[in-house]
């Protein structure tokens, strides 16, 4: 008669056991860590602006915008010297004779990108708001000077170019540098989908790396623009500082509050080099996930 043939079992000895158990600890432990670690990163979406609105570019549009992302925090393109935010970065509520005149139709309605927080703050109790843009002073003042010195340049470049003085060999630099300003002006009668495409960040980043690298020549070589010179240069500077700034507040705020979903508002040519100075961040350790 044919015994049997019983299946073996591994009898598992006590150390074996433990060193099992302790393996299986660790990997509950590992796991754990690296889940914290992913979820300790901001994820943070860029919204560039125009500043000002159109028929496509509405406080209902953008609100719709941030609801698809639904964030926990907004970052708006604002300081805190501005009549919008108190000293500790929160947002005030507009004042009972601004919304009394609004609705009497005796003053302006506050562009989407501003309207849009108070919008969003009363779908999310929760939301946090805080401004990241550097501090200055008589903030409407200085736009409307920048915009004054701007307009005078382009109109000197102008009379220059129908003058013929400008040199031959920036005359290709000079009809790309047209073409892309163009490009900017007709961007502004789409709405936030359109102006947020990628290729259009990609197109403005090319518009202002032949600015930096074409008019400060040009300016230099012809007679007519010499006198803006001095101005020019010192807005270059400080647009690039501002920028920086912008990322350091960035920084700060993804950093004081990890692993929320963050949104920055701010203007579309701030856009592209925001992103790459984050991104450059992000790849040096720092701890957000950038999104367009």
């Amino acid at each position: 008669m044919k015994a049997k043939t019983f299946c073996k079992r591994q009898i598992w000895s006590r150390p074996n056991c433990c060193k099992a158990f302790l393996l299986f600890i660790l990997c509950i432990i590992l796991g754990n860590y690296l889940k914290a670690q992913q979820t300790s990163y901001s994820a943070l979406h860029i919204i560039g602006l125009f500043h000002n609105a159109n028929k496509q570019r509405t406080t209902d549009s953008l609100l719709n915008k941030l609801q698809s992302i639904g964030p926990d925090i907004i970052l708006s393109e604002m300081d805190t010297t501005s009549n919008m935010f108190r000293g500790d970065f929160t947002l005030r509520n507009p004042p009972w004779w601004y919304q009394l005149a609004v609705k009497l139709h005796l003053s302006k309605k506050m562009i989407p990108e501003h309207a849009v927080l108070y919008s969003y703050r009363q779908i999310n109790k929760d939301i946090h708001i805080f401004p990241f843009d550097i501090s200055i002073p008589k903030r409407r003042k200085y736009v409307r000077k920048n915009k004054k010195f701007e307009a005078s340049l382009v109109k000197a470049l102008n009379r220059a170019n129908e003058k013929g003085e400008i040199p031959e060999q920036f005359h290709e630099t000079f009809k790309t540098y047209v073409s892309l300003n163009n490009y900017l002006f007709n961007l502004s009668t789409y709405g936030y989908s359109f102006i947020n495409r990628p290729e259009v960040t990609d197109s403005l980043r090319i518009l202002m790396q032949v600015e930096y690298s074409f008019m400060p020549e040009l300016i230099e070589t012809i007679p007519r623009l010499m006198s803006f010179w001095e101005r020019y240069e010192k807005e270059m500077k400080y647009w690039q500082h501002r920028n920086e700034v912008m990322v350091k507040n960035i920084r700060y705020f993804a950093d004081k509050h990890p692993g929320k979903k963050m949104v920055v508002l701010t203007g579309l040519l701030h856009k592209y080099i925001l992103l790459d100075l984050l991104i450059e961040d992000a790849q040096l350790g720092g701890k957000m996930n950038v999104k367009e």
